[in-house]
């Protein structure tokens, strides 16, 4: 969809495509990508991909099996959407992707309530990047992911790029665990502040850390961190519209309310 105004995508299920399943696009505006299953894309952009658009809203999608790039990309990816206001990414589950499982590259976003896993990016569960500024990170559960380390040498659960203003990022009340090989990186000249994070582990992250939780890099100042993984708040998925979509046994709502509920 190109050149919109509050443009509402939801309770698609899309799934086997050579390129995006979903894309919003070109001066659109306040659009809202929800409760959708995208999966088996073989898009080298992502399976839900926003870019020119501001003031977007990605909630509740179910994404998996991305076999070429990311799960979710809000922003172009060669960084000229960095000035604009991302909007929010909420309450998605992204899993088995070949990149990143939520990458941002737009200003002004939160992300939050999401959960990443299996994911295999040379950077990050979630990655920031460009010169990006103004992004909450928080009450995301990011596990058991196994980053391919030739890019890099550390991508994390939680990786800020060498780009964006990491003074202006805010990572709190994340649930980081079994991510090799960090939990969080931050390449960024400016220190990050990541406090209040649960490491996996009691004693803290490990890394330049000084605990036995997933490693955390240099330049992250992650003092305090949880001693036990939180219970954020999250809102719950939703409905759809004014009901189920028919034929109901086959619908992604159905098959969404099985897995949150």
């Amino acid at each position: 969809m190109r050149t919109t105004a509050d443009a509402v995508i939801e309770c698609n299920r899309v799934y086997g495509t050579a390129g995006d399943g979903l894309n919003l696009c070109c001066s659109s505006t306040g659009g809202i990508l929800r409760f959708n299953e995208v999966h088996d894309c073989a898009s080298e952009n992502a399976a839900i991909y926003v870019y020119g658009a501001t003031d977007t809203r990605i909630e509740g999608n179910l994404v998996y099996n991305t076999t070429q790039n990311e799960g979710i990309k809000l922003g172009s990816k060669e960084g000229p959407d960095a000035a604009l206001t991302g909007g929010a990414v909420i309450n998605n589950t992204t899993r088995a992707t070949a990149q990143d499982g939520i990458a941002i590259y737009m200003s002004r976003t939160s992300v939050s309530c999401n959960e990443v896993t299996g994911s295999t990016s040379e950077n990050g569960g979630i990655y920031v990047a460009w010169g990006v500024t103004g992004i909450s990170v928080t009450d995301n559960f990011v596990h058991d992911d196994s980053f391919d380390t030739l890019k890099w040498g550390d991508p994390a659960g939680i990786m800020i790029g060498a780009d964006p203003g990491a003074s202006t990022i805010t990572v709190s009340g994340n649930r980081l665990v079994n991510n090799l090989p960090n939990g969080i990186t931050n390449k960024a000249a400016a220190l990050l502040v990541a406090r209040n994070n649960w490491w996996g582990a009691a004693d803290g992250p490990g890394g330049v850390g000084p605990g036995t939780g997933d490693p955390v890099s240099a330049n992250v100042d992650c003092t305090p961190w949880l001693a036990s993984a939180p219970s954020p708040a999250c809102p719950p998925v939703g409905t759809c519209g004014g009901g189920n979509p028919t034929p109901a046994p086959a619908t992604t709502w159905g098959r969404l309310k099985a897995i949150y509920r």
